[in-house]
C-alpha cells in the first residue's frame, strides 16, 4: 500500500508512526483526517481513548477503510522528501531538518541495502554528512558556510520526485 491512499494532511503522521516516531497521543489527529473517508466507526472513537486503546482502535480504523500502512522505507523516503521540501521552502532551518533526516535514516538503517557511504542508499549522505560537520563549529561564517552547504543539499533532495 502506498501513503497516496491516504488522505494528504496524513500522510506525514502514518509515515511517522510506521517508523516509530509518533506517539499514540497522536493517533486521535490521524484519526481526524480519516473521518473524511467513510465507513470507521473506530476512527471515531479514538479521541476518547486511552494510549493502549488508541494503537488498537487505529490499527481496526485501518481495517474498517481498508487501508494498510506503508512500508518503513516507503514512510522513510516520503518523510525524507517532504522535510526536504520543508527546508528548501524555509519552513523549518536546515539543520533542523538535517537532524530530522538523520533520525529518519537512524530508524531503517539496518532495513536499507548496504550503501559505500552512511545513507548512499536513501540518499542522504552528504546531508548526514553536513549534519555532523556543524560539530564543533564556532565561527559564524563558517556555520553560515555550513548551512548553505547543507540548504543546497536539501534542496537537491526536495527537487526529486514524490
Amino acid at each position: 500500500m502506498t501513503l497516496s491512499a491516504f488522505p494528504p494532511e496524513a500522510r506525514r503522521s502514518v509515515a511517522l508512526r510506521v517508523l516509530g516516531m509518533l506517539s499514540s497521543d497522536d493517533l486521535p489527529e490521524i484519526a481526524l483526517c480519516l473521518l473524511e473517508l467513510p465507513g470507521s466507526p473506530s476512527a471515531a472513537a479514538l479521541a476518547g481513548e486511552g494510549p493502549r486503546e488508541r494503537a488498537e482502535l487505529f490499527d481496526a480504523a485501518l481495517a474498517e477503510l481498508g487501508l494498510e500502512l506503508p512500508s518503513r522505507l516507503e514512510a522513510a523516503r516520503y518523510l525524507r522528501l517532504q522535510v526536504a521540501r520543508e527546508a528548501a521552502r524555509g519552513d523549518v532551518r536546515p539543520r533542523a531538518a538535517a537532524e530530522l533526516i538523520r533520525d529518519i535514516y537512524q530508524e531503517v538503517e539496518l532495513d536499507l541495502p548496504r550503501g559505500e557511504r552512511v545513507g548512499s542508499s536513501l540518499n542522504v549522505g552528504e546531508v548526514i554528512g553536513l549534519y555532523y560537520s556543524f560539530d564543533g563549529v564556532e565561527s559564524a561564517s563558517e556555520f553560515a558556510q555550513l548551512e548553505g552547504e547543507l540548504l543546497e543539499a536539501l534542496k537537491t533532495i526536495a527537487g526529486e520526485e514524490g
